[in-house]
């Protein structure tokens, strides 16, 4: 994965630990709602830009497991 939006929404996947704590720590539940709604925007400008049906095999396939991590994270 070398789109840079692919590589956006690997780093705000990742994000999500971090944004738990915070909550936690914080008690700031409305900042899993601000994360979960930049994950969602940027998750529409990738399936606007990007075309996953058209990817060779072996892109098609991390690009697949990659939305398969979003839908985990949401």
């Amino acid at each position: 994965l070398t789109h840079p939006l692919e590589i956006q929404l690997v780093k705000k996947i990742d994000e999500l630990s971090t944004v738990q704590e915070e909550v936690i720590a914080n008690m700031a539940p409305h900042l899993l709602g601000r994360y979960l709604i930049s994950v969602c925007q940027l998750f529409n400008t990738y399936y606007n830009e990007v075309h996953i049906s058209n990817s060779a095999d072996d892109l098609k396939i991390a690009r697949v497991v990659l939305l398969q991590k979003l839908v985990q994270t949401l």
